[in-house]
């Protein structure tokens, strides 16, 4: 049911529902908030003008005596606390995951230094790492950004010569994160790059620098 109210800060007529009364409202007129009191039952003066005006069963609306216009059901004053909540629970959310990937990895103590790509290289290396209890792990991307036809090899050797091994490369896409399985060396610096299957000892990749 409807009820008739004025807005106490500017005067405004509004028709709200009542089933806002005691509620906080937002006058449309002067945008000032107030709180919708019930209607106190009192006899209409001799001279106000009340023609109810139905059309096809909506409900009445009335005609009052001055000239200013019916603003009807003000609107809630919006909760700004809401999007902000949300939004910090989604930050939190995505920093959550981005943490659990890095430990679940378990990668330490990376050191990288990259040379250029070689004329002709199929690869990109990047973001070499060890991995607790298997060995280290590679980032490899193709530079024309498709997936290759064929098999190639991973190639590792330390600085100080005394280790070195290689394995092979199978890629479905265009970039992957190669695990190579191996013990980890005590106190070496080794070298990563990629060759071609079978091996010509030419690079097609950057060499990038596990420590």
């Amino acid at each position: 049911m409807d009820i008739k109210i004025r807005c106490p800060h500017c005067e405004t007529k509004l028709v709200v529902e009542d089933d806002l009364v005691g509620q906080s409202v937002l006058c449309e007129e002067c945008d000032k908030t107030f709180t919708v009191e019930a209607p106190r039952p009192v006899s209409p003066p001799p001279t106000a003008r009340r023609q109810p005006r139905i059309e096809d069963d909506r409900e009445a609306e009335y005609e009052f005596d001055d000239d200013r216009p019916i603003r009807r059901k003000p609107r809630a004053k919006p909760n700004a606390l809401v999007p902000m909540i949300f939004g910090g629970s989604l930050a939190f959310a995505v920093l959550l995951i981005a943490v659990g990937l890095f430990f679940a990895f378990g990668f330490d103590s990376t050191g990288s230094n990259s040379t250029p790509i070689p004329a002709g290289g199929k690869f990109r290396l990047s973001n070499p790492g060890w991995v607790q209890n298997q060995g280290f792990a590679v980032d490899l991307e193709t530079v024309d950004g498709r997936p290759p036809s064929g098999g190639y090899r991973v190639v590792w050797k330390s600085t100080d010569g005394r280790s070195s091994g290689h394995a092979t490369l199978q890629m479905l896409a265009s970039h992957h994160t190669h695990i190579v399985h191996f013990p980890r060396g005590m106190n070496r610096i080794f070298e990563i790059w990629v060759e071609n299957e079978p091996s010509n000892g030419v690079k097609v990749s950057n060499v990038v620098t596990l420590r």
